[in-house]
This record gives structure tokens, sequence and C-alpha cells, in this order.
């Protein structure tokens, strides 16, 4: 791949990457500032195409030269960016379990909810392990295993790319010094 195909497919792959935050973290954001949202059919339409972008352009970036700190980099500002969404979603899982203990139907949410949050902690979480792996296999990067493991627990995940992030970045400092 010629360096100005390389270049393109990285902004392009950053792009539906962070396009993918975005449109998660607007999904309860837009109906509340829109009343009667017009365009709320196209969120759930968006969403599922993004995260299939964000898993192929995955690729595009660890081809890059710098490829596996940025991987780790746009994971932990993924990560905290949705902070927000899975909040939210806390909330109304407690309110579903809650209103269940009376209309047991309600428990029917819960599993959607569920896929949903775990689908946008995959997406997350591929990207954080993928590039943590490769980090490792480079600058030999410690605590390479747990990083990974706690990057598929929920609350964990946030904690892991923080960390996996400091240590990536002092070792490119380090190697550029």
């Amino acid at each position: 791949m010629n360096k100005s195909k390389m270049k393109l497919s990285a902004i392009l792959s950053r792009l539906s990457f962070i396009l993918l935050i975005i449109s998660v973290d607007s999904m309860y954001v837009l109906p509340f500032l829109f009343e009667d949202f017009p365009l709320d059919w196209l969120i759930q339409i968006i969403i599922p195409i993004l995260y299939v972008l964000s898993v192929i352009s995955l690729f595009l970036i660890k081809k890059e030269i710098d490829g596996d700190h940025t991987l780790i980099k746009m994971a932990m500002i993924g990560k905290v960016a949705l902070i927000p969404w899975f909040c939210v979603n806390a909330f109304w899982i407690t309110l579903l379990f809650l209103s269940g203990i009376i209309l047991p139907l309600n428990w029917l949410g819960l599993p959607v909810i569920l896929v949903i949050d775990g689908l946008i902690l995959a997406i997350t979480s591929l990207y954080s392990s993928v590039g943590i792996y490769s980090f490792y296999r480079k600058h030999q990067m410690s605590y390479r295993t747990l990083l990974i493991v706690l990057q598929w627990i929920f609350i964990m995940d946030v904690v892991s790319s923080i960390v996996a992030f400091i240590q990536s970045n002092k070792k490119v400092k380090h190697q550029k010094e």
C-alpha cells in the first residue's frame, strides 16, 4: 500500500471509529433535543454500519507505522467518551429490573440493552486488545495479559485502557529520545 492510500485509509478508519462513538452517545441525546426526532431510524441503521466499518478499520490502522499506539489511544478515547452512554444504560437496566419486580414483562428489555452494550464494549476492547498485543510484541509492554483480560470487563476496561495508553505513551516517548 503506498503512502497516500495508507494515509487516506488511516483517516477513514479513525473517522469511522469517531463517528461510531458520536452516534452511540447521541442515541439518547438527539431525541431529547429535538421533539419527535425524525431521524431516529437513521441512527439505528448507521450504528451497525459504523460498527462493521470500525472492525474493518482496525486492520487498516494496524498497518500504520505507529498503528499499535494509535489503536491503544483511540480505544482509550472511545472508552472514556462512552462513559455517559454506559451510565444512562445502567440507569435503564436498574429501572427495568426494579419495574420487572412488579411487571415481569419489563425484563424483556434487559437482554436488548445488554447485547447493545456488549457489542459496543467488544469493538472498543478489540481495538485495545489488538493494540496492546502488537505493542507488546514490538516494545515489551508490562502486564500485557492482565490489561487485555480487563478490556473485556465492564468498568475495568476504562481503567485498563488508560493504563495501557500511559505505558505505551512512555515507551513511544522514550523511543523517540
